[in-house]
């Protein structure tokens, strides 16, 4: 099951004797392993009846002997965690296999790996005798569901379906960045009890992400001045031009996919909206009036041309162009803005 799905779970048996955590969701690994944690120990005894092995260094008897004993405290069962799995069954998989045969009564086995195939002999005996869990970066829908989620259940705050849009825009998929964000928002917002999307759009994110935001609002306003001026920030707070690219590429590429979506439509002899164009390419509710606005002022001509100027950016930005990085973002930035020269 996935992790969402499993943090959800209100009966859990703490007698499982296996579990197989996978996938590297760094965020889902801590929520499930600190229910898994919660389930197998009483707080008192964590330090004394917890064990971590690392795979590579891995030795088979000693993971054997934790696993048989029980813990310190009473009749408790041990808790053994051993990270990066994989590396653990290059040598021993035939020993974890065995083991999954007849687990032990006495520990519980966390098995933390990056991938593993459900077709192998392994993954079957953790599924058939414990829990898989995915900790893998959720479906855009899942995702939604568990901000809302979490601002209600965590932190007691209300946040809309658009508001969460326009929060997981702003922010990226990454489930502990957004955690964190709920939390200062949550802290911003006060006694208020909902997250709304003006707050959402005004404060969400470190500066950085705010400016880069503002830097592509000026491009494709057409203010080169100030969109080089923003640039000038972010590349001295260390910022390299690939993730400043990186960052405003999902913008310009719905722009680009609505300009093709018109074009598409006129050579059909119909005729598309330019809002209706923009839904199509995914551009949400709350930023529609300023894109509709942005790709007006664009142009089908520039608009056209987008997909390429980006994938020539990209390939310059990685080694193509004997121009230093810089200069390669500075003029696909004042190309946008339609500048022919660098304005100082």
């Amino acid at each position: 099951m996935h992790a969402l799905d499993f943090l959800k779970r209100k009966r859990l048996s703490s007698q499982t004797p296996v579990y197989g955590m996978i996938g590297d969701e760094a965020f889902l690994q801590r929520e499930a392993l600190q229910r898994i944690r919660e389930l197998t120990l009483p707080d008192a005894e964590d330090e004394f009846s917890r064990t971590v092995f690392q795979g590579a260094q891995l030795d088979w008897l000693d993971l054997q002997d934790e696993l048989s004993t029980r813990g310190l405290f009473g009749d408790s069962r041990k808790l053994v965690e051993v990270e990066n799995a994989d590396d653990a069954i290059k040598t021993y998989r035939s020993h974890f296999e065995k083991y999954l045969d007849n687990p032990s009564t006495a520990g519980v086995l966390v098995l933390l790996f990056k991938t593993l195939p459900k077709s192998t002999r392994l993954y079957k005996g953790i599924d058939r005798h414990g829990i898989i869990i995915e900790c893998k970066a959720p479906s855009v829908k899942k995702l939604h569901g568990w901000l809302i989620e979490q601002a209600q259940e965590k932190y007691q705050k209300r946040i809309s379906a658009e508001a969460a849009e326009a929060f997981i825009e702003r922010i990226g998929n990454e489930l502990g960045l957004l955690d964190q964000e709920l939390q200062k928002l949550s802290s911003i917002a006060g006694e208020e009890p909902e997250l709304s999307t003006e707050l959402v759009l005004e404060e969400a994110g470190g500066w950085r992400t705010k400016s880069a935001w503002e830097l592509l609002d000026k491009v494709l306003d057409g203010q080169s001045s100030e969109a080089l001026e923003i640039l000038d920030r972010l590349l001295a707070a260390g910022d390299h031009p690939i993730a400043i690219l990186a960052q405003v590429a999902a913008t310009l590429r719905k722009l680009a996919a609505a300009t093709q979506l018109i074009l598409d439509s006129e050579s059909q002899s119909q005729r598309m909206a330019v809002r209706q164009a923009l839904l199509e390419a995914g551009v949400k509710p709350f930023a529609m009036q300023k894109t509709e606005r942005q790709l007006r002022r664009l142009g089908r001509h520039r608009g056209q041309q987008l997909h390429g100027w980006l994938l020539q950016a990209d390939m310059d930005l990685k080694g193509d162009s004997p121009l230093p990085p810089r200069v390669v973002l500075e003029q696909f930035l004042l190309r946008l803005a339609n500048a022919t020269m660098i304005p100082r």
